[in-house]
């Protein structure tokens, strides 16, 4: 049987990939992909402490949040994450029954404290600092080529999305960027009820409430939230270490959504706007009062003569306790940029 708390190592090395369980770092190939939320973190290491393992959903739960009441959603939205960052096929969902991580034969090799004690013969601690300084010039070579690559437009398709579907391959940008009174916000991303296109659109739930934790640069409640979605990950433009790490969409000339709510509601949208020194590029950003209702509707942010050149947040949402009083439910889906 599956412990509640399993013992937690140093790192963990799977296919191409190396997880960090302290820092929550995501490696591939040597070079950094992601580094995970706390509970997305805590997730992938229960999975990978019990590799090939079915793990059902009340254990993992019980696992992820020990003696906390926290609703099913949460583990759908971490699992969907992780799905997100490391590609399809790694965790399998067994109908009725729960999940299993993909075994795979001297995958799951890790280091624990206890090993790094064990004494070593010198050739080898010496081989392993060579070896280590030799990844490390790697690594930083890996992040400047990314940086680097990433300044280019992008090319190729005349659509750029931002959401498409659940855990589809060409979504670009992550509901990662929390505002304002975050504890009011609920994200369900593959939400099947009347989806605009496709299989799932996102729905949004806000309480108008005040719940924290708060965000904003006064005595709480903030009265208002919103999220961002980004690239990198929780990427609000502060951190050096994610220079160069957005998007040029400087080709395209608009981006287009479709919307709906449970009741009549305005909400604000934008691209943009996170004006940090390595935030976007469109430090003002761009972007539009929508009043949704019923029935989806679509709407266009015009990006004419806006610069693209560096786009962090890809895609936004903000409303307030005047724009919705006591709350709302909201759904946005198809969110892309279109170059024509």
């Amino acid at each position: 049987m599956m412990s509640n708390l399993p013992a937690k190592k140093d790192f963990y090395q799977f296919g191409p990939f190396r997880f960090h369980s302290a820092s929550g770092e995501l490696f591939k190939e040597n070079q950094l992909v992601a580094k995970l939320q706390p509970k997305v973190s805590e997730t992938l290491r229960v999975f990978l402490e019990h590799r090939g393992e079915l793990l059902k959903k009340d254990r993992l739960m019980e696992s992820i949040w020990p003696g906390a009441f926290v609703e099913e959603v949460n583990l759908s939205r971490n699992i969907y994450e992780l799905r997100k960052i490391l590609g399809e096929g790694w965790i399998e969902t067994i109908p009725r029954r729960g999940f299993r991580f993909r075994a795979e034969e001297d995958a799951a090799k890790f280091r624990t404290e206890e090993d790094a004690a064990k004494p070593r013969p010198r050739w080898l601690v010496a081989g392993l600092a060579t070896l280590g300084a030799v990844a490390l010039v790697g690594l930083v070579a890996a992040w400047r080529s990314h940086s680097s690559a990433n300044q280019a437009p992008v090319q190729g398709a005349q659509t750029f999305y931002v959401y498409r579907d659940a855990a589809s391959a060409e979504n670009h940008f992550y509901p990662t960027g929390y505002m304002g009174d975050c504890g009011d916000i609920e994200i369900v991303e593959a939400d099947e009820e009347k989806p605009y296109a496709g299989r799932t659109s996102i729905r949004i739930q806000y309480t108008a409430q005040g719940k924290p934790p708060n965000v904003c640069p006064y005595k709480p409640p903030c009265r208002w939230a919103g999220v961002y979605w980004q690239h990198p990950q929780n990427n609000f433009g502060a951190d050096a270490r994610l220079k160069g790490l957005g998007y040029n969409l400087s080709e395209f000339r608009r981006l287009r959504f479709a919307a709906r709510a449970d009741r009549p509601v305005t909400i604000e949208f934008k691209v943009g706007g996170i004006a940090e020194p390595y935030g976007d590029s469109l430090k003002q950003g761009r972007g539009l009062v929508a009043r949704l209702g019923p029935e989806w509707q679509e709407f266009a942010v015009d990006l004419a003569g806006a610069d693209l050149t560096h786009i962090i947040g890809g895609f936004a949402w903000s409303t307030n306790w005047s724009n919705a009083p006591g709350g709302v439910t909201f759904w946005v889906d198809e969110i892309r940029f279109e170059r024509d």
